[in-house]
C-alpha cells in the first residue's frame, strides 16, 4: 500500500524523471548495483514538496529501492533544519541516512545493506576494541575475529565481556579468537617468530574466503600499541592474499582506536563512513561499555577528556594497504612508553618499529603478493 502510494506521489511530482535520470550505478562485481544517487537539486525538492514527517517516509521508501541521497563530493547535505544528511564514500556497500526532526525531537538513523547478501568481519587486536564500532557491530552482524585476550599486565583475560557484547549485539566470535596472551603476542614480535604470523595470515585469509566475506572492518595503525598496528598490517596482507587466492575483492576499512573516532583531513584521504548514533543506539552502547568491566576506566577517561560525542560518532575509513605500508618516520607512542617502563622497572626490553614490527609487516605482505610469484 505504501508503495503504490509512493510511486504514485513520485510520478505525479515529477521525481520519476529526476530519478531515472541518474541513472543506476553497475558495480564492479557484475550484476550488484550500487544505491541510486539523488542529487542536490533533488534534495531540495524534497524540502520544497513535502513537509518533514512525509520525508521520512518517502525517503525510507526510496531507500528500500536502493537509493541514497548525496552529493558528488559526497559531503553532508542540509536540506532544511529537518533534514541532514550523512557522508557517503563512493562503492561503499551500505547508506547511511540521518534523519532529524528539532522541533519534535525526532530522531532516527538508518544504515542498510543493498548490494545484496553482503557479509561483514571485524578483526581487531585485543577485546574491547569492538566498542569503537557497537552500532556498525549491532546493525551488521559481522563474524569478529581477536588476535590476543586482551590479558596486558594483569594476566587477566577480557575475552569473556567482549563474548557476552557480541551476544547482545548479534554477532559472532570467528575460529580466530584470542589465540594469544598479550605476553605471547610480544614475546613473537620481539623473537621475530615470522612462522607464527605467516601461519597466521593464512588462518585468516583462508577464513575470509570460506565465509565468503565481502567488507572487513578493523583496527587502524596508531603507534599506540604494536598488537594493534600488525593486526591491521595482518588485515591487509590477508585481503590481498585472498584476491590472489580467489580473484575476490574485499573492501578495506578501518577506524581509529585511541581517542576522538575522527582523524584529521589529510591528502589524499578518502571520506569515511560516519555513521552517528541516535539516542537509542547511543543508549545501548553506552550499556554495553558499562558492562564492560575490565574497560569501565577508560570508557570513563574517554567520556571526560572527549565528551558524549566521541561515543556518539563512529567512522569507519576506505584503507590503502599501500600507504600503510609507508615508513613512518616518527618514534611511536608505543616505544617511547616501553623505553619508560623499562627505566621504572617494568619491562625487560623494548618493542621498536624499525627492529620488531615492521619486518613482520613486511614478510606478512611479501607472503601475500609472492602468493603467485
Amino acid at each position: 500500500m505504501i508503495g503504490t502510494i509512493m510511486n504514485t506521489y513520485i510520478r505525479s511530482s515529477g521525481f520519476c524523471r529526476s530519478l531515472y535520470a541518474y541513472g543506476p550505478q553497475r558495480s564492479p562485481h557484475g550484476s550488484r548495483k550500487q544505491p541510486l544517487s539523488i542529487g542536490p537539486a533533488l534534495a531540495a525538492r524534497l524540502r520544497k514538496k513535502i513537509c518533514p514527517l512525509c520525508s521520512m517516509f518517502l525517503l525510507s521508501y526510496l531507500l528500500s529501492l536502493r537509493i541514497v541521497i548525496t552529493n558528488t563530493e559526497h559531503t553532508p547535505i542540509r536540506c532544511s533544519t529537518s533534514l541532514v544528511c550523512c557522508r557517503i564514500p563512493p562503492f561503499h556497500p551500505g547508506a547511511i541516512l540521518i534523519l532529524s526532526q528539532r522541533d519534535s525531537r525526532l530522531s532516527y538513523s538508518l544504515m542498510i545493506n543493498r548490494l545484496g547478501d553482503c557479509k561483514c568481519a571485524l578483526i581487531i587486536a585485543h577485546p574491547g576494541h569492538e566498542l569503537r564500532v557497537h552500532h556498525w557491530l549491532e546493525t551488521t552482524k559481522p563474524v569478529v575475529l581477536v588476535l590476543t585476550d586482551g590479558s596486558g599486565s594483569s594476566q587477566h583475560s577480557r575475552l569473556q565481556s567482549t563474548t557476552h557484547l557480541l551476544q547482545r549485539a548479534g554477532a559472532r566470535a570467528g575460529a580466530i579468537y584470542g589465540l594469544f596472551s598479550d605476553a605471547e603476542m610480544y614475546m613473537a614480535l620481539m623473537n621475530q617468530e615470522f612462522a607464527v604470523f605467516l601461519e597466521l595470515l593464512e588462518r585468516t585469509a583462508n577464513l575470509l574466503a570460506q565465509e565468503e566475506i565481502d567488507l572487513v572492518a578493523g583496527d587502524a595503525i596508531e603507534g599506540y600499541n604494536p598488537s594493534h598496528d600488525i593486526c591491521r598490517y595482518l588485515i591487509n596482507a590477508a585481503l590481498e592474499l585472498v584476491l590472489r587466492k580467489t580473484g575476490r575483492r574485499i573492501r578495506n576499512y578501518d577506524f581509529p582506536v585511541v581517542g576522538s573516532p575522527r582523524r584529521q583531513p589529510g591528502a589524499g584521504r578518502a571520506a569515511p563512513v560516519e555513521i552517528c548514533l541516535d539516542d537509542p543506539a547511543w543508549q545501548r552502547k553506552l550499556e554495553a561499555s558499562e558492562e564492560y568491566p575490565e574497560l569501565a576506566a577508560e570508557v570513563e577517561k574517554t567520556l571526560a577528556t572527549l565528551g558524549q560525542q566521541a561515543l556518539r560518532e563512529e567512522c569507519l575509513y576506505p584503507v590503502d594497504a599501500m600507504a600503510d605500508r609507508a615508513v613512518h618516520p616518527d618514534i611511536p607512542f608505543y616505544e617511547r612508553h616501553g623505553e619508560k617502563r623499562c627505566q621504572e622497572g617494568v619491562y625487560k626490553n623494548v618493542i621498536r618499529y624499525r627492529q620488531h614490527v615492521r619486518p613482520i609487516a613486511e614478510a606478512l605482505w611479501h607472503h601475500a603478493i609472492g602468493y603467485w610469484a
